[in-house]
């Protein structure tokens, strides 16, 4: 598994490949960036790979 981050218009955005499967979070750019985005990353990972039947942890944080 690889994990990509991008800085695009003002957002960062997050990819999770897992062989042909993508999960993309965008989250937005504010003064609490940080703590949203892994907020709203681990909710939307901890659900996709629920389904997956895969389990995975990681620590994010904005550039």
């Amino acid at each position: 598994m690889e994990m990509d981050c991008k800085k695009k218009n003002g957002h960062s955005h997050v990819v999770f490949k897992l062989r042909d499967m993508q999960l993309v979070q965008t989250c937005k750019t504010t003064s609490h960036s940080q703590d949203l985005c892994s907020g709203e990353i681990k909710r939307s990972v901890a659900s996709f790979f629920t389904m997956t039947g895969l389990y995975f942890s990681f620590s994010f944080k904005a550039p």
